[in-house]
């Protein structure tokens, strides 16, 4: 693997925590609003608006969980493969010197 591969893959690999960190941002910004949402509904009014602004904040987590996990993985790989080529590329260049 040249140099410049490996440039791609560190690229790569800091794409993945940016996105990472902004499906983290995104979890935290739903659950904050979800604590909003529960203390600006009374219980005795919008039960019908509350459950289903719930239910869509619910599902917004879930699906934002999912791809935080999906992300992960995407990372660990992409970073496993890079540690083994800069490995690999230090074997190379102990051998020539």
């Amino acid at each position: 693997m040249t140099r410049t591969e490996m440039a791609e893959l560190e690229r790569k690999v800091a794409q993945f925590e940016y996105e990472k960190g902004t499906v983290s941002n995104k979890i935290q910004k739903l659950k904050s609003e979800e604590v909003r949402s529960r203390q600006n509904f009374s219980s005795y009014r919008g039960e019908r608006k509350r459950a289903a602004l719930f239910a869509v904040q619910d599902s917004q987590i879930i699906q934002f969980r999912t791809m935080l996990s999906s992300i992960e993985k995407e990372c660990a790989i992409t970073k496993d493969e890079l540690y083994k080529e800069r490995d690999e590329l230090s074997r190379i260049e102990l051998s020539m010197s």
